[in-house]
């Protein structure tokens, strides 16, 4: 990045570090001054990447400080998407996976799944089971979180079909624990307690205490 001015550079390391330290409100007045910097015409293929990273460093600080909206506005900024494809593929499922927070934060259901959509494609081309389970957990926080419980029940589903096809039993309780909440909030006790009883059978053969108590939970609050 050898078009990024030395002066440029440690304005942005000042800022990651702030933003580190939790001074949020001084991060983002200097995110907002480098990406507004001017950088010659000749070197802007070349620092694009830079760019982004600024873009981005702004996105999650206006995350930090709740103001969704405005990051919103962020990630779909025409610069920052024209970066994306310059973006390593780490850098890119850090794209997708923060949009789709962002956008559970504001309840845009469709929106949102697409961009956790997005993310689980880049989580497999990288082949990172941690981020593949991090992108259906959010997914499905969301969901209960914003009481879309048609849309859970479907999501957690189809969460254990894949869970268990990928040998990830632990993301199959989880997903077995929200199915179950969906299917009471939908007023279907029966089938709740179907899969309730269903995920403590899992839970108890593969030994994992936290997905059994929070079966075990959910099953007394349910009598």
């Amino acid at each position: 990045m050898t078009a990024i001015s030395p002066e440029l550079k440690r304005h942005f390391d000042y800022a990651s570090k702030l933003a580190r330290e939790g001074r949020h409100d001084l991060a983002l007045t200097l995110f907002q001054d480098l990406a507004e910097s001017e950088i010659e015409e000749s070197a802007v293929t070349e620092s694009a990447e830079f760019l982004g990273q600024v873009y981005m460093r702004k996105a999650w600080t206006l995350m930090s400080l709740r103001r969704f909206g405005e990051a919103r506005e962020t990630f779909e900024s025409i610069f920052l998407k024209a970066c994306l494809h310059q973006f390593r593929t780490a850098r890119r499922f850090d794209y997708f996976f923060s949009y789709a927070n962002t956008l559970g934060e504001l309840r845009a259901l469709s929106e949102m799944e697409g961009a956790y959509v997005q993310a689980l494609k880049v989580a497999k081309q990288m082949k990172d089971t941690r981020k593949i389970q991090l992108c259906w957990l959010n997914l499905m926080f969301y969901a209960e979180r914003n009481a879309w419980w048609d849309y859970l029940e479907q999501a957690s589903r189809t969460c254990i079909v894949f869970a268990e096809g990928a040998g990830l039993s632990k993301l199959g309780l989880a997903a077995g624990i929200r199915r179950a909440r969906a299917l009471s909030r939908l007023g279907l006790a029966e089938r709740a307690e179907i899969q309730a009883k269903r995920t403590i059978q899992v839970a108890l053969e593969l030994h994992v205490d936290e997905a059994l108590h929070a079966a075990q939970e959910f099953l007394n609050d349910l009598d």
